[in-house]
């Protein structure tokens, strides 16, 4: 039988086809190897080099001098299993399936690790794994990974597919497999990893374990005491709600009521810090073994922050400053160190690995590739920060973050979002407020100032609406 048009077409668009996906595949000699390190719950505040030697952190120090640093950068939500998702993705998790704990990506092909193998990268994720897809799914070949929060030492973890417990610190574990991983890669082609810590995330029962030598290099009577610290959220304009929150029950059951245990506790957490950066010591070493520095761009960001007694609250989620900021920098050739106002989100990271190996950027994309050098990209003037699910108590909200100004709208309920009007206003001042001390949201001069905030949210809101549609 002889071949049809038809069928001689469709050869010959199989041909192009893979001709086309040959060509795409990056020149090993070309793209640059990519790592992201992810810390948990660490603040954008919480390095030395960051915040005038406060924290000890030499490793941190070292990677702070080769990085272009964004100081003003965000999670799109402030939760381990959402921020994830985000970085993956490059979505909200309103669109990617993850606006909560323990979600799963609703389009795992779509995460930046199968984009990068598909363009044949060897895919490598070491460490904490907080989503029900599995790494394999999201486009890991390569994983040694432990799931969500726990002990930090004699954790059980998934050493492709073997079930080990190492005895020392998760954390020190995991960099030495990261640099086992580097050390044994394939050299013709380029890599993807991402190394993702516990630390310096609570244990299992809301401790920080820390080593003391750490807890040495911090005196309690000289750690920070934030000047929010005693003011209850009701009577300080924020939403009257947050008194039954997990951020502020659990803060109370610390004794954040006092001020000898919020220092105390901080110096904790700091020392935690500390003990983070020894734990990185094995990675740091084999990018210098390997000689990777020169071909290689290290992405260094939190999942997200911590709040340390600021306005009598704890942990996380919410739109504040100490929770939604993260530490976010990045360091790789031809890359000038230095500082970065840049309204950066974690969003952003999935895009930015897509732009500096060369492969465009799908649509759906929400977030947008990092200006890096000379590499042009649009100035972001606004971002909506997303709570709808909220957690641990906490009632729905929205947030529009500008570089001045925050505005915060809180809902009773989940099904009056966007069928109602908010329930509180929050409006900050973010450069004259650092401590976002005072509501301005019923200010009359500030009330047009609250509208443009208010349409980002508004847009947002519709966006979501035509997405479920």
């Amino acid at each position: 039988m002889k071949p049809t048009k038809q069928l001689f077409h469709g050869w010959l668009w199989l041909a192009l086809a893979f001709i086309a996906s040959a060509s795409a595949q990056p020149k090993p000699a070309n793209a640059p190897n990519l790592i992201v390190i992810t810390t948990d719950d660490q603040r954008h505040d919480v390095i030395g080099a960051l915040n005038r030697g406060a924290s000890v952190t030499p490793g941190f120090d070292r990677l702070v001098k080769r990085s272009l640093v964004f100081t003003d950068a965000h999670a799109v939500f402030a939760l381990c299993s959402p921020s994830r998702a985000a970085i993956l993705t490059g979505q909200y998790g309103s669109r990617n399936g993850v606006p909560f704990l323990d979600g799963a990506l609703n389009e795992p092909q779509r995460s930046v690790a199968n984009h990068l193998r598909n363009r044949g990268y060897q895919t490598a994720v070491s460490g904490k794994w907080h989503l029900k897809t599995s790494p394999a799914e999201a486009g890991f070949d390569w994983a040694v990974t432990f799931y969500a929060n726990g002990a930090w030492h004699n954790r059980e973890v998934n050493r492709h597919g073997q079930t080990v417990r190492p005895a020392e610190l998760v954390d020190a574990f995991s960099a030495k497999e990261s640099a086992r991983f580097l050390r044994e890669r394939k050299r013709n082609q380029p890599f993807f990893l991402w190394h993702c810590t516990q630390l310096p995330h609570m244990d299992g029962q809301l401790r920080w374990p820390v080593s003391q030598k750490s807890l040495a290099l911090y005196d309690p009577l000289k750690m920070f005491l934030p000047p929010t610290w005693n003011e209850l959220a009701s009577a300080n304009g924020k939403p009257p709600s947050l008194n039954s929150a997990r951020n502020r029950t659990q803060a109370l059951q610390y004794g954040y009521d006092k001020p000898e245990r919020i220092r105390a506790h901080a110096g904790e957490y700091f020392a935690a810090i500390s003990d983070l950066d020894d734990a990185l010591a094995p990675l740091w070493k084999a990018l210098d073994a390997e000689r990777l520095w020169e071909n290689t761009y290290v992405i260094f960001l939190g999942d997200n922050g911590w709040m340390l007694g600021e306005h009598g609250l704890t942990s996380k989620v919410l739109a504040y400053a100490p929770s939604s900021q993260i530490p976010l920098m990045i360091a790789g050739p031809g890359l000038r160190a230095g500082r970065s106002t840049h309204l950066a989100l974690n969003i952003d990271i999935a895009p930015t690995l897509l732009a500096l190996s060369g492969a465009s950027i799908p649509p759906g994309t929400q977030g947008q590739a990092l200006p890096l050098g000379k590499q042009k990209s649009p100035v972001r003037e606004a971002f909506v920060y997303e709570g709808l699910e909220g957690y641990g108590g906490t009632r729905p909200f929205l947030a529009t973050i500008t570089a001045r100004w925050k505005l915060i709208y809180t809902w009773d309920d989940g099904a009056q979002v966007g069928t109602v009007p908010p329930a509180f206003a929050e409006l900050y001042d973010r450069q004259r407020d650092l401590n976002e001390a005072r509501n301005l949201a019923a200010e009359p001069g500030l009330q047009r100032v609250r509208q443009r905030l208010a349409r980002a949210i508004e847009q947002h809101l519709a966006e979501l609406k035509r997405n479920r549609s």
